[in-house]
């Protein structure tokens, strides 16, 4: 239910998505995507390769229908692997986003690109805790507490 889609609005999400990304894509580089969820970042990306993971594997079969290899494991994908890769709204989910983020640094090419998106949760709801709460966010993040965690890693940040 959280990924559905009307069939016919998919074309379109991927579309504007891949529009979000392209400028920072060239098109022989290898996307490497950590929550790829149903392809909407990848679908439409053009690149040479593009490859995501997941802990959902049912999607498995929806996503190699998109082209993209879809790999269930982040510790299976091979060293300086991808140009690009994405980690977008999957960071806040996860118990070890330092951990994560060493792994993404091991997959991406020394000359590699992160590119990171997280939400930024100022809103009343998060003000108590709700155990049904639906996004079930580990982390909340401002520029500050991730800018800090991503150079403690070892990544360079540009602006």
């Amino acid at each position: 239910v959280k990924r559905g889609l009307d069939s016919g609005a998919l074309p379109w999400v991927m579309a504007m998505r891949a529009r979000k990304f392209q400028p920072y894509v060239q098109f022989a580089d290898v996307v490497f995507e950590l929550g790829v969820g149903a392809g909407w970042n990848l679908g439409a990306l053009r690149c040479g390769r593009r490859i995501g993971c997941d802990a959902s594997t049912f999607l498995s079969p929806q996503l190699t229908a998109l082209g993209i290899e879809f790999v269930p494991d982040l510790h299976a994908v091979p060293d300086n692997l991808a140009n690009i890769v994405i980690c977008h709204h999957a960071l806040e989910h996860l118990p070890d986003p330092t951990e994560t983020l060493r792994q993404l640094q091991r997959v991406l090419k020394s000359d590699g690109l992160l590119i990171l998106h997280v939400p930024w949760e100022r809103e009343r709801r998060y003000a108590q805790y709700r155990a049904d709460e639906p996004n079930h966010h580990l982390f909340n993040w401002n520029a500050q507490n991730l800018g800090n965690l991503v150079s403690v890693v070892g990544y360079k940040i540009e602006s």
